[in-house]
């Protein structure tokens, strides 16, 4: 009760005074709006936020929007929760979103019930409201799968509940069922959404809740493909490359992902850099593919960072640069990549664009190790063996080389022969 009065008070502190700016000439849906029907201040708020025969103005469509909230209209409750989740025309609140979300969500509006049920599962963090601490919502995702089942007569609603099932990973397989007959039952209607084919493509391809179908995976991902999505159409392109469930195609398949990278996706545009740097079923362009390569990196796709260090260390169509390819490998290294963090470690060990620093070098390789990296545990292996940037430790090196040799990295198979010899 004390988080319900506390999240209360802070709703109220949230701004609901009219924004300066308002025009105040009359015409006949603002006066319906200011005579208080709710749907004429819903459609004046959409007509503020998209610019509808009115002059864009995110805090008037605020504003309206919370009028018509406030008098109970669902969608004006949505509107007004999706600009509360993103700060659009309003300080960001997660919380108050939440609160907007489940009002609407309690009307049956079938986007506010996934929005709503999406944010219990996962909860939300404190937030600050002036000088008062605002308890976060609480994770509960029981009884955010629990809502979702009981509305799973729509196909939106089931590719929802498939969605957050899939995030279980610890209970996949007992979820497993559940997940592929939603998004079939999602896939099945009139006007499915993109994404549920490709998120089917995926559970067919890993065989997730029954046999896998690597062809009607294809089928799903050639259709969201011709519906021109991005993700799809890199997806279906790796079908055709490489001749998974169709007859290998690369020519169409460089085609998809020059398309994509033309709609600004990344991991399009990495994958026409590579054929590009490559000259594999298409001229070479050097110059070409580190353009793309770095635009990828900077919208943020992971390979994409050891991709740009590499064209600046060995000189793949820009002027080479070691202290620039130790700086793309570090963005990389630190968000995470272990592409990257490999690189990191191998600037650290050999001196490219930085000191050399064995402790750093090994710190990097160790990272990318944790990653799934082989190859990295291999040279984590060798510092231990032989005492560079760690203390010795034969028996932890001949124990992380073995490691290294079973995951299938060929050069720890010679060193773990060699060395046993």
């Amino acid at each position: 009760m004390k988080v319900f009065h506390t999240i209360l008070i802070f709703l109220l502190l949230l701004p609901g005074i009219l924004p300066a700016g308002e025009q105040l000439s009359s015409d006949s849906l603002l006066d319906s709006a200011r005579k208080g029907n709710a749907r004429s201040q819903l459609l004046l708020a959409d007509a503020f936020f998209f610019g509808k025969k009115r002059k864009t103005n995110p805090a008037l469509a605020v504003y309206w929007y919370r009028k018509a909230a406030t008098a109970g209209n669902a969608q004006a409750q949505y509107n007004l929760a999706v600009c509360l989740e993103h700060g659009w025309g309003c300080s960001r609140s997660q919380i108050a979103a939440f609160s907007w979300y489940k009002k609407a969500a309690e009307q049956n509006l079938i986007p506010a019930v996934i929005r709503y049920a999406r944010m219990l599962y996962s909860g939300t963090p404190d937030e600050q409201a002036g000088k008062i601490k605002v308890p976060g919502i609480q994770a509960e995702p029981g009884k955010a799968l629990t809502l979702l089942r009981s509305k799973n007569d729509s196909p939106e609603i089931c590719h929802a509940l498939a969605v957050l099932l899939l995030k279980d990973s610890k209970n996949l397989k007992s979820n497993a069922f559940e997940i592929r007959s939603s998004l079939e039952k999602a896939a099945a209607s009139p006007n499915p959404q993109t994404e549920t084919f490709l998120y089917l493509a995926s559970v067919l391809q890993n065989g997730i809740g029954g046999p896998s179908d690597q062809k009607r995976a294809a089928d799903l991902l050639e259709t969201a493909a011709q519906r021109k999505h991005p993700a799809a159409m890199v997806r279906y392109g790796k079908l055709l490359e490489h001749g998974f469930g169709r007859k290998p195609d690369p020519a169409q398949a460089i085609e998809l992902y020059r398309q994509a990278a033309e709609k600004g996706d990344p991991e399009g545009m990495f994958a026409l850099a590579e054929h590009l740097k490559s000259g594999f079923h298409i001229s070479a362009d050097l110059a070409q593919a580190f353009k793309l390569f770095k635009a990828s990196a900077e919208k943020g796709y992971p390979p994409a960072f050891a991709a740009t260090g590499d064209c600046f260390r060995y000189g793949y169509g820009v002027p080479p640069s070691p202290e620039k390819a130790f700086d793309w490998y570090m963005r990389g290294a630190r968000s995470g990549e272990p592409g990257a963090q490999f690189r990191a470690g191998e600037c650290y060990r050999l001196g490219i664009g930085i000191t050399e620093d064995p402790a750093g070098a090994v710190y990097w390789y160790r990272k990318s190790a944790e990653n799934g990296n082989p190859e990295a545990l291999r040279q984590v292996a060798i510092a231990f063996l032989t005492g560079y940037g760690v203390k010795k430790n034969i028996s932890t090196g001949s124990k992380l080389l073995k490691q290294a040799a079973d995951s299938g990295d060929r050069e720890a198979e010679k060193l773990l022969i060699q060395w046993s010899n």
